[in-house]
């Protein structure tokens, strides 16, 4: 099983207006170039020991569907990132993936705290095998957003 942590710290909450309906972490070019895992996402400090849902901070959880290995010949599973202004073809599948995971009660909780920044731990884990894995990490993406309406 691989198991993985990530932290971003010192996300600012401090212009967040505190009314907000909706409030979502959005999190994008994400790399599905590797086995399909789960994330749980945190706004505290540091992550426990044993992780799961029910403790402390949790905000969320996000699914990346992934394929670990490429079985194509060579360049198979390459992107490329440039687009033809009128090309309707369907994009690729290795397209980087975007996802918006919803933490409404969560950011709520920080708020309510009278925090001007918090941090995010993910924990990261798949149960399928990787055997090209490297230094490569599971989450791999190009950044992360936090937006509320």
């Amino acid at each position: 099983m691989i198991q993985e942590r990530y932290k971003f710290q010192n996300v600012s909450i401090a212009n967040i207006n505190p009314s907000f309906q909706e409030a979502y972490l959005e999190i994008f070019g994400i790399n599905h170039l590797r086995p399909s895992y789960t994330a749980w996402i945190f706004f505290r400090k540091n992550l426990t020991k044993r992780v799961s849902p029910g403790n402390k901070g949790f905000a969320g959880t996000l699914a990346v569907f992934g394929h670990s290995e490429c079985w194509g010949g060579p360049g198979h599973c390459q992107n490329s990132e440039e687009l033809r202004r009128f090309d309707s073809r369907p994009s690729s599948p290795m397209t980087r993936a975007f996802k918006r995971i919803p933490v409404a009660h969560a950011l709520k909780a920080q708020i309510g705290n009278n925090k001007s920044s918090i941090d995010i731990c993910i924990y990261a884990f798949s149960r399928e095998l990787w055997p090209s894995q490297g230094k490569q990490k599971l989450l791999c993406c190009k950044g992360l957003q936090l937006v509320t309406f």
